[in-house]
């Protein structure tokens, strides 16, 4: 071989041995890449996981009411439920379907007198015998301040309109107020609520027995759900956090939300208080978790202080259930 194959060989060796070395080299950087990539995949796939298997904050949940839940009102869906099903006395929470019922056969400005009757329920909310009120102003005054006197003027009006229609009037309270009563048993049982019964118009209790309104938590989110849908200004005063208002005697009321929770549920929409000595501390409200997505919180048979940290503890994890 002459000088010069030699080198043309050498050249060419160097060369292929250059071509190989480069080709290992390309295909081991590949190698790397795509473990790589398969790591950086597996990494998100997991992490994926992990968000979807993230504990349901209401696993944890620990409330001392008896009677509790969570009701998604445009799904439909429970999210939490505490003996949802069990009937108890709910106590003033029953002026939701006093206020219900009187809407209907009351027009806003329809005078509405205090009468002696309604003075005589118990707990004093400032009101005067024989001071008139239109019924919008003294509805949402009664439901702001969980008002029997007012909530028992109302009945006693509506009753007396309705037992005149029907010809069953005979000018005693007692009558009208009995018969606006039935009136609101008519009414839960037209949207449903099997269980729920009436013996007032206000929920007190009538002895050491009897309470004046009964239903369950599943119930009365029902109901809520109901208003929202077909009536969701009827409550609009329970958003306030006071308000003040004026009878047309002149005389002014200052009125204070009875939900002392009020401040930690953004965008609340219904808020109804309760409380007798054989009901407990009940507290029933509705707030938007997102633009129209109200959800239901009912808290039943708590006590007096007890139903608004129940009521913290459930919109807490209701939030926490949505943010995850």
């Amino acid at each position: 071989m002459t000088h010069k194959q030699k080198q043309s060989y050498k050249a060419i060796s160097f060369l292929f041995f250059s071509v190989v070395l480069l080709a290992e080299g390309v295909f081991s950087f590949n190698q790397i890449f795509l473990q790589k990539g398969s790591v950086a995949t597996i990494d998100k796939q997991e992490a994926a996981h992990a968000v979807t298997q993230k504990a349901n904050p209401f696993d944890s949940l620990s409330i001392l009411a008896e009677s509790a839940i969570v009701y998604d009102t445009v799904t439909g869906e429970v999210l939490y439920a505490k003996n949802q099903k069990e009937v108890r006395p709910i106590a003033s929470i029953t002026k939701v379907v006093s206020a219900l019922v009187s809407d209907e056969v009351l027009g806003a400005q329809e005078p509405v007198e205090i009468g002696s009757e309604a003075l005589a329920q118990a707990d004093d909310h400032g009101l005067f015998l024989n001071e008139i009120w239109p019924f919008k102003k003294l509805l949402d005054f009664s439901l702001l301040v969980s008002s029997n006197d007012g909530a028992y003027a109302i009945a006693n009006i509506a009753g007396s309109i309705e037992g005149k229609r029907l010809d069953t009037y005979d000018g005693t309270s007692t009558t009208s107020v009995n018969t606006f009563v039935g009136l609101m048993n008519k009414k839960v049982q037209s949207i449903g609520l099997s269980n729920t019964r009436f013996y007032n118009p206000s929920g007190l209790d009538l002895d050491e027995v009897i309470s004046g309104g009964y239903s369950s938590a599943e119930e009365i989110a029902l109901l809520y759900n109901h208003i929202i849908k077909h009536n969701s200004d009827l409550l609009e005063a329970t958003r306030n956090e006071e308000d003040e208002f004026l009878s047309d005697n002149g005389f002014v009321h200052s009125a204070k939300n009875t939900n002392e929770s009020y401040s930690n549920i953004p965008g609340l929409l219904v808020s109804k208080t309760g409380y007798t000595d054989l009901a407990g501390g009940n507290l029933a409200i509705a707030y938007d978790i997102g633009i129209n997505h109200p959800v239901v919180v009912v808290v039943l048979g708590s006590g007096y202080k007890d139903r608004f940290d129940d009521m913290a503890d459930l919109v807490q994890a209701t939030n926490e259930f949505f943010a995850r």
